[in-house]
């Protein structure tokens, strides 16, 4: 046995220890290097946490503040039975009743629906102190009626949307439907005078039954016609929704049809005391505002218009088209979708961009000319 061969083993075995725990030292780095990434990873994580906490206590904050002085619909909603009763238990005044005769004179419609009975089919509901006739339809789910009816639905938040631009004055209710609006706005304390159009037949005779029944006489004055961008007569069409009857060339009940400055004229609404006017008619805005000049040229007076490409383009106006004429009528406006993207008051400018995000929807819009900056 040679020299070289007693030390082999001894070398081959210092050879393998040191190779071992040169392995163990890297395996030892290797984690203590993971392991300082991983806590460094964890602090800066619970520095985001403690971050993104903070952010949303002040979040929470902010919207404890915004619940606090937003109007809440449950206390319309608690305040509506003990109005109502006072509505329908005092005698009319007597500048009301005189109101309601002048009117009669004017709308033969009026004196006739009083002395006819309630639509066959129709339903009657109590909501909120409120009587309400409803006509028959095809009580679709998710539809007016069937929320009505079956809901006992109110548009106690549309309205308390519109609060800060609406109070007192004279509301001219374009589309009235039943009254939904405009009756309950009045017995809110919101409007002093209300003059309603309604064109389809039964819709009309349960607003009329509703604005009496409710002690609305000369208070709420219901005239069965369409509002619109000609004087005459047009073809009406019939929906299966109480919500969806609209002048259409493909309709077979013929209505009266007034511009909407010769309706203030011919019923001597007080102009000046007009506050407020809602439009809903199915599309036929544009048509409406054609026809409202003068009333469009005082400044003061809030405009609630339904906007919905679908409806315009069925009623053979463009979406563009509403939005000039809006532009050119208005200062500012007020997109009532609670989820429209943007600010909610915004310049008319902006009109057309803030509308962007509406394909096949439909929203409605408030509108006024000011001259205050927004």
């Amino acid at each position: 046995m040679t020299t070289d061969d007693r030390l082999e083993p001894d070398w081959k075995a210092r050879y393998q220890a040191l190779k071992a725990r040169l392995t163990s030292f890297c395996d030892a780095l290797g984690f203590r290097n993971a392991l300082g990434e991983a806590r460094a990873a964890l602090a800066a994580a619970s520095e985001q946490e403690a971050a993104l906490r903070t952010r949303l206590a002040k979040l929470e904050a902010k919207l404890n503040l915004y619940k606090r002085i937003l109007p809440r619909p449950e206390v319309v909603t608690a305040l509506l039975p003990e109005r109502a009763a006072a509505f329908r238990q005092s005698p009319p005044e007597d500048a009301a009743l005189a109101r309601e005769a002048a009117f009669a004179q004017e709308s033969t419609a009026y004196a006739t629906a009083q002395q006819v009975g309630a639509p066959p089919g129709a339903d009657h509901v109590e909501i909120a102190g409120l009587s309400w006739w409803v006509p028959r339809d095809d009580r679709r789910g998710g539809g007016l009626a069937d929320r009505v009816v079956a809901g006992k639905w109110l548009p106690i938040a549309d309205i308390l949307r519109t609060r800060e631009a609406i109070a007192n004055g004279v509301m001219l209710d374009i589309g009235a439907n039943i009254g939904l609006t405009s009756v309950t706005r009045v017995v809110a304390g919101d409007m002093d005078l209300v003059y309603a159009a309604e064109p389809a037949p039964d819709n009309y005779v349960c607003l009329v039954k509703n604005v009496i029944e409710n002690g609305l006489r000369g208070v709420v004055m219901p005239d069965c016609l369409a509002i619109s961008d000609q004087d005459g007569s047009g073809p009406f069409l019939l929906s299966g929704s109480i919500g969806g009857h609209a002048l259409s060339n493909a309709g077979t009940v013929e209505v009266a049809t007034r511009r909407l400055d010769t309706w203030i004229s011919e019923l001597h609404i007080p102009a000046a005391s007009i506050r407020y006017v809602k439009v809903d008619t199915q599309g036929r805005e544009s048509h409406v505002l054609a026809g409202a000049g003068a009333l469009l040229e005082r400044s003061g007076v809030v405009w609630e218009l339904e906007f919905s490409p679908r409806h315009l383009r069925r009623a053979q106006r463009k979406p563009q088209d509403l939005i000039a004429q809006m532009q050119s009528s208005f200062s500012h406006f007020i997109d009532l979708n609670p989820e429209a993207p943007g600010r909610r008051l915004r310049p008319i400018g902006e009109l057309a961009e803030g509308l962007v995000y509406l394909q096949e929807s439909f929203t409605n819009l408030l509108a006024y000319r000011s001259s205050a900056t927004s």
